[in-house]
């Protein structure tokens, strides 16, 4: 443990003990191994919430193997918590050993040499991809409506110094509408980008190897669909002056009423865990000045396109003996008046080392990040929490959804109310938890696909008339288990689905339905309410196209506005009429593929869905 954060411990250690949960489990180190998530690598296996995908990754045998090519000054803490020992900095250009040459009969997934190179077949020829659904509505005809349009500037050949093309997943997105000009939106997305373990992306010089693997992609121009810059989102300081770089896990966050944007991720270094947010406005994301065309390949470019930048609940992170701050979400109380309009608040889950358990808690920060409240914590005695979800209603009530992960295959669906503080940036006070659904096959692997999926639990609010409605959306198993839960390894979902419920006015949710009943999997939703016209959007992965459900297609389900209460599905439509092949990445083969995408809807003259 580092002598600087000793004289802060105790103070921290003092927060923990008077949580509920660790005055209530305090003799305890860890559950039996039924309660452990399966899934979950080390240093992460005796919890029973899973960890983010992001994180999976970085700890699994691929991402052990990135991590040895990089010369990331996170690298060797990370592969040493891995029990990886060091052998010193990456080399990636010609390195024998990197995933940038690997020599013959080396695999990527397992690195040890000797082992064949599983899942890399790209692009396979051949694949049935059964019959293609035809659906009403008109995808954009410049922004590639077979497979979507690339969302970022990296060409094929890898942006140097890097050697070859990182991937980029788990994508976000916001946008103001009419933001560049009347019809033109304003569009700011972000996801994981590995040029930042590559130096490719934010690289700071002082920090040989540094670079940040949080992507920002901002179009506004409003030609053909593609962003005019991108970048990574700059470092910012832990409390002791140390730089700590972005770790992915990404949810941009827009104000149009202040003319803001808002950007969260996960911070990491040797010594200190927490959440980064940073701001930009919109007239500096429309300014090639601050912001210039291209890629922000050095950080100082990045902080000046996005200048203020704070770390929200700093903790020691030493994995073995303390915390790590994992997936964090945002939002933003676009009102111009009332109590908390303005306010931003995150919310993200603590893993204690200390206990195995995991919490989630929230915090309110000033539009200007001039201030942020003190952590509270929110999720009372559930203490498997993880993905946590955060959203203001339209008359400034903050709410949370999250997954309690108890007992596999079962987890509780959470939801707590908050009122603001009065005097950003006043900890807001939060009811006890309430439970929306038990839900009894969660999701935690495909059969049909290699990468990790998990029952995650996503929700937004609407005005319909004078009622507030809050829709939530969250995966599932279509069947019970086939193996009990001593053969949690075992576990393979053969059909996914995306569930939803309703709640009006703050009072009980509907039961679950199914939101799509066509065949083979969906997976990875979002939901994002339209609150000018009231639609709502949920996306996801659909592979009903695919006989073995394996490539995949983004679809758009929407609710219309005025319906009566619960509501149902108005309408699909396909967004990407080709199919995606989730293995075809070099990179990362077929191991991971992120934990959700995104969706925005805008109210402009052609009801735009981004």
């Amino acid at each position: 443990m580092r002598k600087r954060w000793m004289l802060m411990f105790v103070s921290v250690l003092a927060l923990t003990l008077g949580s509920t949960g660790f005055q209530a489990q305090q003799d305890q180190t860890a559950g039996p191994a039924a309660f452990r998530h399966f899934n979950n690598p080390k240093p992460f296996d005796k919890f029973a919430a899973p960890v983010s995908a992001p994180i999976a990754f970085l700890f699994s045998n691929r991402g052990k193997a990135m991590l040895k090519a990089s010369r990331h000054p996170l690298a060797p803490f990370l592969l040493k918590q891995a029990g990886v020992e060091p052998t010193g900095a990456g080399k990636l250009p010609g390195a024998p050993d990197t995933l940038a040459n690997p020599q013959p009969g080396e695999s990527l997934l397992n690195p040890e040499p000797g082992q064949p190179l599983p899942n890399l077949q790209p692009g396979q020829t051949g694949t049935p991809l059964g019959i293609l659904p035809s659906f009403p509505g008109t995808v954009n005809s410049t922004c590639g409506t077979a497979v979507g349009t690339r969302f970022n500037k990296e060409p094929a050949t890898g942006t140097p110094p890097a050697p070859f093309a990182a991937p980029q997943d788990e994508g976000t997105v916001d946008a103001i509408v009419d933001g560049v000009a009347t019809g033109v939106d304003l569009e700011v997305g972000g996801a994981n980008d590995y040029r930042g373990f590559l130096e490719a992306l934010s690289n700071d010089p002082a920090v040989p190897g540094s670079g940040s693997a949080t992507g920002y992609y901002v179009q506004r121009s409003g030609n053909d669909c593609v962003p005019d810059f991108e970048g990574g989102a700059p470092e910012l300081l832990d409390p002791f002056g140390e730089p700590i770089f972005g770790l992915a896990d990404p949810v941009v966050a827009r104000d149009p009423a202040r003319g803001a944007f808002f950007e969260a991720d996960l911070r990491l270094n040797d010594e200190t865990t927490a959440i980064g947010v940073n701001r930009t406005t919109r007239a500096n994301l429309l300014s090639t000045g601050p912001c210039p065309n291209g890629t922000h390949t050095t950080d100082a470019v990045a902080r000046t396109c996005w200048p203020i930048g704070v770390l929200v609940n700093p903790l020691p992170t030493f994995f073995g003996d303390a915390f790590f701050q994992d997936k964090p979400h945002m939002a933003v109380d676009e009102r111009t008046s009332g109590t908390g309009a303005g306010s931003v608040y995150i919310t993200a889950t603590e893993f204690s080392f200390f206990d195995f358990f995991t919490r989630i808690w929230l915090v309110a920060c000033k539009n200007d990040l001039s201030a942020c409240s003190s952590p509270t914590l929110i999720s009372g005695g559930d203490l498997n929490t993880q993905f946590s979800h955060v959203s203001v209603r339209p008359d400034g009530v903050i709410t949370v959804s999250y997954g309690n992960y108890n007992f596999f295959p079962n987890a509780d669906i959470k939801f707590v109310t908050c009122s603001p503080g009065a005097g950003a940036p006043a900890t807001p006070s939060c009811s006890p938890p309430t439970l929306v659904a038990t839900e009894t096959q969660v999701l935690a692997a495909l059969g049909s696909n290699d990468f990790r999926v998990t029952t995650y639990p996503k929700h937004d609010h609407r005005m319909n008339g004078n009622n507030i409605e809050t829709f939530i959306v969250w995966e599932r198993c279509h069947i019970p288990p086939l193996f009990p839960s001593s053969f949690t390894t075992f576990y393979l979902c053969p059909k996914s689905d995306v569930v939803m419920a309703e709640s009006q006015n703050g009072g009980p949710f509907s039961s679950p339905t199914v939101v799509d009943t066509s065949p083979r999997d969906q997976f990875f939703s979002w939901i994002k309410a339209d609150r000018v016209n009231g639609t709502v959007n949920i996306a996801y992965y659909t592979a009903e196209a695919d006989y073995f459900s394996h490539r995949v297609q983004v679809k758009l389900a929407q609710i219309n506005p005025l319906g009566t209460f619960p509501e149902t599905v108005s309408g699909f439509q396909i967004l990407t009429t080709q199919s995606t092949d989730p293995g075809a990445d070099l990179f990362l083969g077929d191991t991971f593929f992120g934990d959700y995408i995104g969706v925005v809807g805008a109210s402009n003259p052609g009801n735009t869905t981004h």
